[in-house]
């Protein structure tokens, strides 16, 4: 643009630019003078005369003309009568004029040049024809300062540096003129140094991740935290602003085996008008033979999030409870929260010197309605619904504003949600479980059954066919194979109540976006076709279907519990009815198995590429001795990204003598001649042992099992030779009454049984019998097999408690009616996760929450009325687990560590 000095007439001197006026003026005013006296003919007009005699006295008087403003005014009269002269024109000719000279401003613009504020206007060629400009800067809309020039062309140079928000108003004069016009927002920021990024280390943009870690905002320090992080080797922190890669910080590590993060950085460090992320960027090793490696990003979020937070959806206060055990001595300014309110400590406080709401004198000063404004406490301390947690804030959740929090674990607990708990007296569905206390929720099950139809899902499995398919169908079999859901249309129904299963699922999904829902696929009773899913010609249509589902429903992962390869069963009719079995199981299956798993994880990791986001794999295998030497284990371990022993079930009543289904250690007095003869059954800690230094697998992807539920035998007596050991009912042979004739084999009753019986009561019922209570067993699905222990009645009060110090295990016995179950209790499950922490492994896997203790009879008269109530409702070993995995915990155990050291 042409920029012109600050002279009128810049170009050319003021005699020769006057001449130019005055002889275009004549020849204006000669022009008007002819044409109104042809038009007219003596024909007056009012306001025509007037304006043709201001125009003839400008021009008697122009040689006194000493203003180019004056002109300009002239200018307009002569457009004025132009215009009504052509309203007059018979014609219709309008004669021609000059371009309008009134200066035309594009607009004003406001520049930081390096904290220095430069305002100007951005005008047309005759910007000169202004005569002066005001210049008012304004900070968040309040006037700072005023700069006044004489023309356009010169630029407000504003002295005010302070970071904040600016704009100007621009307030310019031409000829007789006024008009004013307002600049764009600029903010002066605070001075923020950062170090180039790291070329190649982050993307230049912010990466997608459904993976979270959590970030909060706490005394004026933005505090981020990284967790739940197995395998880890190696993790960096980027800052994005805007999207935009900002600076890489070093990781801060809380715990020694870098499994968990913790970086705290001040929030004047980055500008409050950004859109601010972390993103941690996380390596792992997925084999350490092949130091194969997998990168994963956790992104963080800032400001107030509205999700359910890790203790349950409570957001709690910067500012804790006033504390009666506390002296806080001479005044400090310290703030306490007490009894609805906050306090300052202004003078000396003793030991239970309580703050006074009533205006009486204390040691605590209350905070006056705009300094409990100034602290931001969300909420500020409401009560809950029951009255029961004075600093909880309740607040609504919006779950389409959340990106995420992070996982309050540094271990797995991974459990599964059986769709099936809907079923008969259970009602038990996804919105009753601690989601708050888990860290993968898998959902049980998918099955894998022959694709008829092309599609998902049919109108309901037809049982007979799939019996009949999975005991005939030739090996290799040409059916396509898909991953399904049994009985569709109760797990995907829209209209609430226990039949939304899967709308449950995936509204606490999305609540919980640091749980990671997985899809498991097969199971017990639906494992039969897997073996042709896995065939050559099937495998590629079977992996894309699992890919597809997972994408369909928003889950992060496939579990393939394949129960078992290369071991023949036929389906057990008398207990369940849909038991498919294996009957067409062959050795084969161990590299099939291996091809299946290997597919997944090409699939899986294609479409993570795809989507943006990463994909879990893993499955469940059981911990007999005799099929992990048959499972190929030692080549497909580096597909997964964790491995679930299901260390449970390692005895029941399939055996005839009592024993412990899951056990730490292996207890020295077991008489293992008769109660292992195969040596198939391991502890726990031999069974890792075995798998890590046979097979080379990674000891911190492997999980293991924790039930929720118990095995029983019943016709345990006491041996006419005496107890095998001191502790009465265990490694005892069952003795069945002979007028039975068998037929209950030799399980005990158990409330979660079947046509065959397993003695499988859930935890609630067996802390029932521990206190003394009796406990009903009946059948509990009226459509399924019978119960074959219905009628029976449990005596709480002839039980009796025993713990094995020996195996860290606990079990029930009731000498006088000969029954013993095995099960876990919060003792053992918590040595058992101590266990885990103290050697590296990944976590826990239960089966299932359905069968937690959370407090109420779910298999009684009582469940169907309790339904509504139970949202989130407390589960005893759930809770347990998460003690002992939550962050804190972990911690404190590694610090502990430390000093004996």
């Amino acid at each position: 643009m042409k920029r012109m000095n600050n002279d009128l007439f810049p170009i050319v001197d003021r005699e020769q630019e006057f001449q130019k006026i005055y002889n275009n003026t004549i020849e204006k005013v000669n022009y008007i003078n002819a044409k109104y006296s042809e038009t007219h003919n003596g024909v007056e007009c009012e306001e025509l005369d007037s304006l043709i005699e201001q125009m003839n006295n400008f021009v008697l008087n122009l040689t006194r003309v000493t203003k180019l403003e004056e002109y300009l005014s002239f200018k307009l009269l002569v457009q004025k009568i132009l215009r009504l002269l052509g309203e007059c024109d018979h014609d219709g000719v309008i004669p021609p004029i000059e371009p309008e000279l009134e200066p035309v401003v594009i607009k004003a613009i406001l520049q930081n040049l390096n904290k220095k504020l430069v305002g100007e206007l951005l005008t047309a060629e005759n910007d000169y024809l202004i005569t002066s400009v005001e210049y008012e800067l304004y900070k968040n809309n309040t006037r700072v300062e005023k700069v006044t020039t004489n023309s356009a062309s010169v630029t407000a140079n504003f002295t005010s540096t302070e970071p904040g928000s600016y704009h100007f108003l621009a307030k310019y004069y031409w000829a007789d003129k006024f008009k004013q016009i307002m600049s764009n927002t600029v903010v002066i920021e605070e001075e923020v140094v950062v170090p180039p990024p790291v070329d190649g280390e982050f993307p230049a943009t912010l990466p997608y991740s459904n993976l979270w870690a959590h970030t909060v905002n706490s005394n004026g320090n933005y505090e981020i935290t990284l967790n739940n992080t197995w395998g880890i080797i190696d993790s960096r922190l980027a800052v994005y602003l805007d999207g935009q890669l900002s600076e890489v910080l070093d990781t801060t590590y809380a715990a020694g085996n870098k499994g968990s993060a913790k970086n705290v950085v001040s929030t004047s460090k980055f500008p409050s008008n950004k859109d601010l992320k972390f993103v941690y960027k996380v390596t792992y090793v997925r084999d350490e033979k092949t130091n194969d490696k997998v990168v994963v990003y956790y992104k963080s979020t800032t400001g107030n999030i509205e999700i359910a937070t890790p203790d349950g959806g409570v957001k709690y206060c910067n500012y804790p409870e006033w504390n009666p055990e506390i002296e806080y001595g001479s005044a400090t300014g310290k703030i306490v929260f007490y009894q609805g309110f906050h306090f300052k400590h202004s003078g000396w406080a003793s030991k239970g010197d309580s703050p006074k709401t009533n205006g009486d004198w204390s040691p605590w000063t209350m905070l006056s309605t705009s300094e409990e404004a100034a602290i931001n406490c969300p909420g500020n301390h409401m009560m809950d619904s029951a009255g029961t947690a004075p600093n909880a804030h309740l607040e609504p959740m919006d779950i389409t504003k959340v990106e995420g929090l992070g996982t309050p674990m540094e271990k797995m607990h991974i459990t599964y949600t059986p769709e099936w708990g809907k079923w008969g007296g259970r009602k038990y569905t996804p919105k009753i479980s601690p989601w708050n206390k888990i860290s993968h929720m898998q959902y049980a099950f998918v099955d894998v059954i022959p694709d008829y139809t092309g599609n998902f899902f049919t109108d309901k499995d037809d049982i007979s066919h799939l019996k009949r398919s999975a005991a005939d169908a030739p090996i290799g079999t040409s059916l396509k194979v898909s991953p399904n859901i049994f009985d569709p249309g109760a797990a995907f129904s829209a209209y609430g109540g226990t039949n939304a299963f899967m709308t449950e699922y995936n509204e606490m999904s999305r609540k919980y976006p640091y749980v990671k829902p997985i899809a498991s696929l097969g199971g017990w009773s639906r494992s039969a076709f897997f073996r042709d899913a896995a065939q050559p010609n099937n495998i590629a249509h079977f992996v894309q279907r699992c890919i597809d589902f997972i994408r369909e429903f928003n889950m992060v992962g496939i579990d393939i519990d394949w129960e078992f390869p290369c071991n023949r069963r036929d389906g057990d009719l008398v207990d369940s009815p849909n038991d498919l079995g294996s009957p067409r199981a062959a050795d084969d299956e161990e590299f099939l198995f291996t091809n299946l798993m290997q597919a997944l994880r090409v699939a899986l990791d294609k479409a993570g590429e795809e989507d943006g986001k990463y994909y879990f794999l893993s499955c469940a295998i059981v911990s007999g001795k005799n099929h992990i030497l048959k499972s190929g284990i030692g080549v497909w371990h580096p597909t997964c990204d964790f491995i679930s022993y299901m260390t449970y079930d390692v005895h029941g009543a399939f055996d005839s003598i009592t024993n412990h289904q899951s056990y730490l250690f292996q207890n020295p007095s077991e008489p293992s001649v008769e109660t292992n003869p195969n040596g198939n059954a391991m502890a726990i800690s031999d069974l890792i042992k075995f798998v890590t230094t046979t097979y080379g697998v990674p000891v911190n992807k492997i999980t293991i099992g924790t039930p929720f539920y118990s095995r029983g035998w019943s016709g345990i007596f006491k041996p006419t030779s005496g107890w095998p050991t001191s502790m009465p009912g265990l490694f005892v042979e069952t003795n069945i009454d002979a007028a039975s004739n068998g037929t209950k084999g030799c399980s005990a009753p158990g409330t979660m049984d079947g046509g065959r019986g397993a003695g499988v009561l859930p935890l609630h019922h067996l802390n029932k019998l521990i206190k003394g209570e009796n406990v009903s067993v009946r059948t509990l699905d009226m459509n399924g097999p019978a119960n074959p222990h219905a009628g029976t009645t449990l005596i709480g009060a002839d039980f009796n408690y025993y713990y094995d110090e020996a195996a860290q295990v606990p079990y029930l016995y009731n000498e006088k009616a000969g029954i013993f179950y095995t099960f876990e209790d919060e003792r053992s499950a918590e040595t058992k996760c101590q266990w885990i922490i103290d050697n590296n492994l990944a976590g826990v896997i239960s089966w299932d929450i359905a069968m937690d203790d959370y407090g109420i009879d779910m298999h009684g008269s009582s469940a169907t009325s309790a339904y509504p109530s139970l949202y989130q409702a407390d589960h005893l070993l759930t809770s347990v687990i998460f003690d002992k995995f939550k962050a804190n915990s972990l911690r404190l155990n590694y610090l502990n560590r430390l000093a004996r050291r």
